[in-house]
């Protein structure tokens, strides 16, 4: 899905866009290699059919952020849209080269004893009732705390600690 919304954004911003000034249209044609060299790198990327990297999600976000830089100026609704979907695969990016992320990577392989943490791993939360999904997780979140650093670090722990 990443692709595809990148891929059509960078389609249409090659032709002249609709209700958009010529002002708005040169910033479009101004933008487009910034747009395209993020859509390059991505593809590298996506065709290397590896597992999410921080470090190239990392280089992936900030060029996200270069293409929505440049597209900020522009005012026209199609530019606007742009910059939308832009936003909206930046964050994705920056989730992916977090601590969290990586962690829930790694986590996500493990075998979970079914005992640890009272069965938190094991037990079929969304069977349960809301409040009580809450409840049961509420009064585990101190184990899974420590679970989660002593598997990921204590950087893990700060990010989690709010």
């Amino acid at each position: 899905m990443f692709k595809l919304l990148i891929g059509a954004a960078l389609v249409l911003a090659t032709v002249a866009a609709p209700n958009c000034s010529a002002e708005d249209n040169k910033l479009l044609d101004k933008c487009n290699a910034t747009m395209e060299l993020f859509q390059k790198e991505w593809d590298k990327y996506n065709e290397e059919d590896s597992e999410y990297d921080a470090e190239v999600m990392k280089k992936l976000f900030a060029k996200c952020e270069d293409a929505v830089e440049c597209l900020k100026p522009g005012n026209c609704p199609f530019i606007t849209e742009t910059i939308r979907v832009y936003n909206e695969n930046c964050l994705v990016a920056n989730i992916m080269s977090g601590v969290l992320f990586q962690c829930s990577q790694k986590l996500d392989n493990l075998v979970k004893p079914d005992n640890l943490c009272d069965g938190i791993f094991s037990i079929d939360k969304y069977s349960m009732p809301p409040k009580e999904r809450c409840d049961f997780i509420a009064e585990r979140r101190s184990c899974i705390l420590q679970y989660y650093e002593d598997v990921c670090g204590p950087e893990v722990r700060q990010e989690l600690d709010v």
